[in-house]
């Protein structure tokens, strides 16, 4: 118990430095604009503003654009995850899911060789090449083990940044292959991921508890954030 209360606590701290991080560098524009909407309407003089202007942040901050937050959380969790992870051949990934608290649905054990298979093979659609046009034409050529394990970290992470741009793209493709790799093991969302690790376990931990704890807190500094956009997220 003691290290989970460990575990619990260091990804609490890491993932509260991540909402700042990105509310500071890494907002999307439509994002920005949802945060200035939000602060005419809590001046506007609505009944119980604060309140209401808390509620409509979280519900719509998660989902206000497909490219933002939520993308920006999945690889955060996951990097967080398998940076701590003894295991070299398995890896965790996230998938989004809305449905669920958290908004991500952590799956563990799934195999490191086949992902990097899957990440090299990819052809992006598109729409994902327009966002990012080195996806097109990955450099393969140098097949020194090394330098593969390098274009595998670059190609995992222009991934990332296009992902949400086409819901037809990366990210489906990324799930089938979870389902594949969890032969069947449906992760519904009332249905709890059996974990791999303590790590694993104290950060879905953070995650389902995290948002609620931060109502109060953005209940206090809410007309402050919202003016700012650089103090919360106001997801978690």
């Amino acid at each position: 118990m003691a290290h989970f209360g460990l575990a619990v606590d260091a990804f609490d701290r890491a993932y509260r430095e991540s909402i700042l991080e990105y509310t500071k560098h890494h907002m999307t524009g439509l994002e920005r604009k949802v945060f200035q909407s939000l602060l005419r309407s809590s001046r506007s003089g609505e009944a119980d503003s604060g309140a209401v202007s808390i509620e409509r942040v979280m519900d719509r901050f998660r989902n206000v654009d497909p490219e933002g937050w939520m993308v920006y959380k999945c690889a955060f969790v996951e990097e967080y995850i398998n940076n701590l992870s003894l295991q070299r051949d398995k890896i965790c990934l996230c998938q989004i899911d809305n449905s669920t608290e958290s908004g991500l649905v952590i799956c563990c054990g799934i195999s490191l060789p086949l992902y990097k298979s899957l990440v090299m093979a990819y052809v992006p659609t598109s729409l994902e090449c327009t966002k990012m046009p080195e996806l097109s034409s990955p450099d393969t050529a140098d097949k020194d083990a090394q330098d593969a394990s390098v274009q595998f970290e670059q190609r995992k992470r222009v991934l990332q940044r296009v992902s949400g741009c086409d819901p037809r793209g990366w990210l489906a493709c990324k799930q089938t292959f979870i389902r594949n790799e969890l032969a069947g093991e449906a992760l519904l969302p009332m249905q709890s991921p059996r974990f791999k690790s303590v790590v694993d376990s104290a950060v879905d931990a953070v995650l389902q508890n995290v948002r609620h704890e931060m109502h109060s807190e953005i209940r206090r500094h809410l007309p402050f954030s919202i003016q700012t956009g650089t103090r919360f997220l106001a997801d978690a």
